[in-house]
C-alpha cells in the first residue's frame, strides 16, 4: 500500500496501527529512505531521469570525461534543466530552512541528534512537495516552517509527473518573469534559451487559477469552521496540491467542510487549466480580431 501510494498518487495514507508510529519515521532510516526513494522519481517525472542517463548510456567509457567538462548538463533539454535544478534548489533550501526554524523546537526535532534532525528536515522538505507522510506533527511546527511548507506544497512536483501543485517549471518561469521585468527585458529566458510567449501566458494562468482555487476553498472552509486561520490555510493548500498533510483539522470537519476539501482536491488533481479548457470549448474567432494597443500603469 505504501509503495502504491508513494509511487503513483502520493496521497499520504498511513496503514500503521499505532497512529503515532508514522511520526517516528525520522528515527527509522529504512522507512524514511523507502518513502523518499518512492516519492522523488514520480515527483520529478521519470522520463527526465531516463533522459538524464541516456546521453551517457551508449558511451560508458566517456562518462568521466563528459560530466567534468559540463557537456553533460548542456546536452539536456531546457525542460530537463529547469526540472532538475529547481527540484534540487527546493529540496536543499527546504531542508536547510526547516532545520533552522525547527532546530530548537522541543515539539518536533529539538531533542534529536544532529543526524536525525537533518534527516527529519529533509523528509519534511520532500513530503510537502507531494507525499503527505508526516515525519513530525504538522500542528507542532513553528509558524515559519508552516509557511515554508505552504509554499513547497503550492509549488509541488514537476510537469507530467504524478505530483500536483503549480509545478516546479511554472515556479521557475514565474521567477524568471519577475527578474526579467525588474531588469527591463522584453523577453523571458532561462539557461540561454528564450521562453515562448505562449508558455509565459500559460505560466501566469496556471498560477492565478491555482491560487484562485486555494483562495475560494479557504474562504468557504473558514465559513464552516472556527479553526485557526493557519490550520485552515494548511488544509486547503494541502488539498489543492493533493499532498495529504494536515494540522489535525481534517478529522474535525463537518460534512460541508469535507465536501469543500474533496472538491478542492478534485480541482487540484485535474488541474484548473484542464477544467477551463474542458468547459470553455474551442473559440473559432480567437486571434482573428486584434484590438488597438494602449499602455497602462501596473504596480
Amino acid at each position: 500500500m505504501y509503495k502504491i501510494a508513494d509511487l503513483n498518487i502520493s496521497p499520504g495514507h498511513n496503514l500503521l496501527k499505532n497512529p503515532e508510529r508514522v511520526l517516528l519515521h525520522h528515527r527509522d532510516f529504512l522507512i524514511l529512505y523507502y518513502c523518499i526513494e518512492e516519492v522523488l522519481p514520480p515527483g520529478v517525472y521519470l522520463p527526465h531521469l531516463f533522459y538524464v542517463s541516456s546521453p551517457c548510456s551508449s558511451f560508458p567509457k566517456q562518462i568521466s570525461s563528459i560530466i567534468p567538462s559540463g557537456r553533460f548538463f548542456k546536452s539536456l533539454t531546457l525542460h530537463s534543466k529547469i526540472v532538475l535544478i529547481s527540484t534540487a534548489v527546493l529540496l536543499i533550501t527546504g531542508t536547510g530552512l526547516t532545520l533552522f526554524f525547527e532546530y530548537n523546537n522541543p515539539l518536533t526535532i529539538a531533542n534529536l541528534p544532529l543526524g536525525e534532525k537533518i534527516q527529519a528536515s529533509f523528509f519534511q522538505s520532500v513530503t510537502t512537495r507531494t507525499a503527505g507522510f508526516a515525519g513530525v506533527p504538522q500542528e507542532d511546527l513553528t509558524n515559519p516552517t508552516a509557511i515554508l511548507s505552504l509554499l513547497l506544497m503550492f509549488i509541488g512536483g514537476s510537469p507530467v509527473g504524478t505530483a500536483s501543485g503549480i509545478k516546479t517549471v511554472t515556479a521557475a518561469v514565474l521567477l524568471s518573469i519577475t527578474v526579467s521585468m525588474i531588469g527591463g527585458k522584453t523577453s523571458v529566458s532561462l539557461f540561454g534559451r528564450t521562453i515562448s510567449k505562449q508558455a509565459v501566458y500559460k505560466t501566469v494562468a496556471v498560477a492565478v487559477m491555482s491560487f484562485s482555487v486555494m483562495l475560494v476553498s479557504t474562504l468557504l472552509l473558514s465559513a464552516v469552521t472556527d479553526a485557526p486561520a493557519l490550520d485552515i490555510l494548511y488544509e486547503t493548500v494541502s488539498a489543492t496540491a493533493t499532498v495529504g498533510l494536515s494540522r489535525g483539522l481534517t478529522g474535525t470537519l463537518n460534512n460541508v467542510g469535507k465536501i469543500i476539501i474533496i472538491s478542492t482536491m478534485y480541482f487540484g488533481r485535474v488541474g484548473p487549466i484542464s477544467m477551463a479548457i474542458a468547459f470553455g470549448g474551442k473559440n473559432p474567432s480567437r486571434n482573428i480580431i486584434k484590438n488597438p494597443t494602449e499602455e497602462i500603469s501596473i504596480g
